[in-house]
């Protein structure tokens, strides 16, 4: 479950203005629930000014949320793998290794992705 947070997310919450906060809950079997939060820059100051900066910059958001669900994705998927090699079961953890090594694949393509999208922001900062 991944919730977002934009501005002031209420008291006892250390989120600067201008941050994004995306908290994660996943339940680990083995142990309690975990949350995991990160704050990522989201930029201060006035905000893009042009319209398609606008775009570009939720567009690099969607990005990002995407790399978070698939590194997630990833990391179940592994977990998945060493439960069922566990049991014995090769063939099911053989599938979850292929998934999980597809989805490694698929997050340093959208690494790749944000890390060209950064570069073209910074390109029109004075």
């Amino acid at each position: 479950m991944n919730e977002r947070f934009f501005g002031d997310p209420g008291p006892g919450r250390g989120i600067r203005p201008g941050r994004l906060l995306i908290r994660k809950t996943r339940k680990n079997p083995k142990k309690k629930t975990r949350n995991h939060e990160r704050e990522i820059f989201r930029g201060s100051g006035p905000g893009p000014r042009d319209p398609m900066d606008r775009h570009e910059f939720e567009l690099f958001l969607d990005v990002l949320e995407e790399k978070l669900e698939k590194e997630d994705m990833a990391e179940d998927a592994f977990q998945l793998a060493v439960e069922a090699e566990d049991r014995d079961d090769i063939e099911e953890s053989d599938r979850y290794l292929a998934l999980y090594n597809q989805l490694l694949v698929d997050i340093r393509v959208l690494q790749e992705r944000l890390d060209a999208m950064a570069l073209s922001f910074n390109e029109f900062q004075p």
